[in-house]
């Protein structure tokens, strides 16, 4: 399978918390995936942020768990 972009994010948006799986270059070709969970306060979510502009993040999708409009 081509891999088309090397650093990646998967946002699970829930009233109250965001979690985040980033998917980045592993060892001998694999991937690694870390797990974090941020409340959604502005300043937890400019932690989460800062984290993925950290690890170069090139492209992230979101997932809503709950009803907002």
């Amino acid at each position: 399978m081509e891999v088309m972009y090397d650093r990646v994010a998967g946002l699970d948006v829930g009233n109250d918390s965001v979690t985040v799986c980033l998917r980045t270059p592993g060892a001998r070709r694999g991937r690694r995936a870390e797990t974090r969970t941020f409340k959604t306060t502005f300043g937890s979510l400019r932690l989460m942020r800062d984290w993925l502009v950290e690890a170069g993040v090139e492209i992230a999708a979101m997932e809503s768990t709950s009803t907002y409009w």
